[in-house]
This record gives C-alpha cells, sequence and structure tokens, in this order.
C-alpha cells in the first residue's frame, strides 16, 4: 500500500469518529458516552464492508430483486442502529427507540430500493 491509500483508509474512519465527538457533545453527552459514541463509528463502517463481502458488488447486475431487498434492508437496519446509538433518539424510552429504529430501517431501505428501480428503468 502506498501512502496516500494508507491515508485514505484511515481519512474516513477518522472523520466519522471526530464528527461523532463533536455531534455528542454539542448534544451535552457526559464523557464517557462520547468516547463510547466514537468507538462506534469505526465498527459502523467496518460493519459496512462486512455486509458487503456476503452481498459483492460484482455481483449486483446478476442479483434478483429479493437479493437486493435483502442487501438494501440489512444495510438500512446497521445505518439506522447506528443512528439511534449516536443520536438522541438513543435517550427515550425502549418502546420509542425500537419504533425509531425500525421505521428509520424501513424508510431508508424502501428509498434505496426506489432509487435501485429508478436505476433498473422499472424492471425486474
Amino acid at each position: 500500500m502506498t501512502r496516500a491509500d494508507i491515508v485514505a483508509a484511515y481519512a474516513g474512519p477518522v472523520f466519522l469518529a471526530v464528527f461523532v465527538a463533536v455531534f455528542s457533545w454539542m448534544s451535552g453527552d457526559a464523557a464517557g458516552m462520547i468516547f463510547h459514541k466514537v468507538l462506534l463509528a469505526p465498527l459502523f463502517l467496518l460493519a459496512g464492508r462486512g455486509l458487503r463481502s456476503y452481498f459483492p458488488e460484482r455481483l449486483d447486475r446478476q442479483r434478483s430483486l429479493a437479493g437486493f431487498a435483502e442487501y438494501h434492508l440489512l444495510n438500512s437496519a446497521l445505518l439506522a442502529a447506528f443512528l439511534t446509538i449516536v443520536s438522541g433518539w438513543g435517550h427515550s424510552g425502549l418502546m420509542r427507540q425500537i419504533m425509531t429504529f425500525v421505521i428509520v430501517t424501513l424508510l431508508l431501505a424502501g428509498a434505496n430500493m426506489l432509487m435501485l428501480w429508478y436505476g433498473r428503468g422499472g424492471k425486474r
């Protein structure tokens, strides 16, 4: 790996961690909570790459609509979990957290599926 490759590999997680730290600090979180949220930033990015290993990008053109729906639902659930934990949504009661997680997951997955359907010209 070149030096530029290494910098590029670390830039995303570092930027996300700094963003989460600033956002959490501005939200008034305690130092320990900020630390926990910052630790989640690189884990979120790694989980996304791990999910992609089960749904390789090179097979996207061959993937069925059900396969795309599965990938987008799982990817949306991953993002919704990250947002629920990092944002202020996680400070509410359990049922509100669950409902927020489910709604955000379904909205993200639905939006992704609409973009996929539009990108494919409404086919399949």
